[in-house]
């Protein structure tokens, strides 16, 4: 069963993105894809605030890339 989050994405046509991220001198890509899987994979708490979140910008017609650039930098910068 598709999760809320790969809903949204795939309704967005943004499962085959990819993010470019620039940390400590250094260009990272990361895939939407990739970045899914870490979002079904966080905890209870964090899904929950990144459900709201993603819930807030599609009910204010905002892009959702915006803010998956936003966890993408975030994952880069707590990971490398």
């Amino acid at each position: 069963m598709a999760t809320f989050f790969r809903k949204m994405i795939e309704e967005k046509d943004l499962l085959n993105e990819v993010i470019t991220v620039e940390h400590n001198g250094f260009q990272h890509i990361v895939e939407v894809s990739f970045l899914l899987e870490v979002i079904e994979n966080a905890s209870e708490s964090e899904k929950e605030q990144i459900k709201n979140t993603f819930s807030l910008i599609d009910f204010k017609n905002g892009n959702l890339m915006h803010y998956l650039k936003f966890l993408a930098e975030a994952y880069i910068s707590n990971n490398y």
